[in-house]
């Protein structure tokens, strides 16, 4: 390319750039955007959560009181109670306590709550973007302590409909060692991003000083199987979307034992790279956990997709006995599974 031609191409190259410049500006971004330059070139950006855009081209922070729950509104909506949470997504219920409060978030975005019996009344919101519409799930949320050398019995009320859950008002309940409650919850619109939940919960012990728990959101269950023991199961699964999920299998009428073998293998049918893929078997001995994960249970064992976990539990109280499978991102998955009695007491 001679120096003429050159020339001609950058000289196009800027007139171009002229143009986007122009037909690009605060004035032409539309209700529900803003005007921004990154890296010299304009462009409309959407109204983030906690902020609207009127049409002018910019964006402005909600008023105290007021909320945007959804991406991209051009203007605030104010809350009855004029309480918000601190994002200002949701408003807050009417009879939240003055003292309620949120978690805080760490340097690895977890939320901590440090509990004790004075301030029992706490409220965080799960964000549901993403979630399929329509699709009844089952989201978990527990409190497990920051230090594992903590072994603290909480007790808990929980509540989506009250601001002050407590032992006369509350839609979950929970007493004991790695709180965990279940939350049946169907996404109804595309609108819908957020909801709080609300919590009275402390130390169940009046001589617990205060302590640091995290608090987890689990939103991946996928299907619960029962089975009896000594006998070779295996089960599918398919249409996979979420990047973590979890698989429940329930062994009913196991009597008490000394020792039963649990055997586990998560196989990738989708024929995959499984080199880098993984897989944890969890087992809680909390009765009252019912969907172990990761943070609710006492023994958690990780290997990799396609290859077998094994594990032996001891003196083991009977009835029902449940393990928690919890994998990544897989389009299809078959699980086979066995327990195995060993030897009774």
């Amino acid at each position: 390319m001679n120096k003429t031609n050159l020339l001609v191409v950058v000289v196009l190259f800027l007139i171009l750039l002229q143009l986007l410049t122009v037909v690009i500006d605060a004035s032409t971004c539309p209700p529900g955007t803003y005007y921004q330059e990154i890296l010299h070139r304009p462009s409309c950006h959407e109204c983030f959560y906690a902020e609207y855009c009127p049409g002018d081209g910019n964006n402005y922070p909600c008023p105290r009181g007021t909320v945007t729950p959804e991406e991209g509104m051009v203007a605030c909506v104010k809350c009855p109670t004029i309480r918000t949470n601190s994002d200002q997504t949701v408003c807050l219920l009417a009879d939240t306590p003055k003292d309620a409060r949120e978690p805080d978030i760490n340097d690895d975005e977890n939320e901590i709550y440090t509990l004790d019996r004075k301030t029992p009344h706490w409220y965080t919101t799960i964000p549901v973007y993403g979630l399929p519409v329509g699709k009844p799930m089952e989201l978990e949320y527990a409190f497990v302590p920051e230090q594992s050398k903590y072994d603290v019995p909480l007790t808990m009320f929980a509540s989506l409909t009250t601001g002050q859950p407590n032992k006369n008002n509350f839609t979950w309940s929970f007493e004991g060692n790695n709180a965990t409650i279940i939350i049946p919850y169907t996404r109804p619109d595309e609108n819908t991003n957020f909801f709080i939940i609300y919590f009275n919960v402390a130390p169940t012990t009046v001589q617990q000083n205060s302590v640091k728990f995290i608090g987890r959101t689990f939103k991946g269950f996928q299907a619960k199987f029962s089975f009896v023991p000594n006998t070779k199961n295996s089960k599918v699964i398919d249409n996979i979307v979420n990047e973590e999920n979890q698989v429940v299998l329930e062994w009913n009428n196991v009597p008490s034992v000394g020792r039963f073998n649990v055997s586990i293998t998560l196989k990738d049918l989708s024929h995959e790279d499984d080199s880098y893929k993984s897989y944890s078997v969890c087992y809680s001995k909390q009765p009252s956990i019912t969907y172990p994960n990761s943070f609710n249970s006492n023994l958690v064992v990780a290997d990799n997709v396609n290859k077998q976990i094994n594990i032996i539990l001891q003196n083991a109280v009977g009835g029902v006995v449940r393990i928690g499978v919890v994998f990544g991102q897989l389009n299809i998955v078959q699980i086979d599974s066995e327990l195995r009695i060993l030897s009774n007491k």
